[in-house]
């Protein structure tokens, strides 16, 4: 005989599990919409505009090849928008 309590307890437990474990932009993303994609392009061009000079600059300033610059500044924007809701 199945002991249902049982049951019950580890049911929550993993979808609690399941829920830490996925990332907050999966959560978003299946509800994302068209109307959201113009203003959230015309924020990331406005970041781009922004953030590329800026990277390249600082990059130069510390001596190191622009290229490294850009790669300091464009992954940690990956990042959070993978990791943050």
């Amino acid at each position: 005989r199945r002991n249902d309590s049982a049951a019950d307890v580890t049911e929550p437990r993993c979808r609690t599990l399941l829920r830490m474990l996925t990332p907050p932009c999966a959560i978003w993303l299946a509800a994302y919409t068209t109307d959201h994609l113009r203003g959230d392009t015309v924020a990331g061009l406005t970041v781009a505009v922004v953030l590329v000079p800026q990277a390249i600059a600082y990059a130069l300033l510390a001596g190191m090849p622009p290229v490294y610059g850009l790669y300091t500044s464009c992954i940690p924007l990956v990042i959070y928008a993978a990791t943050t809701s």
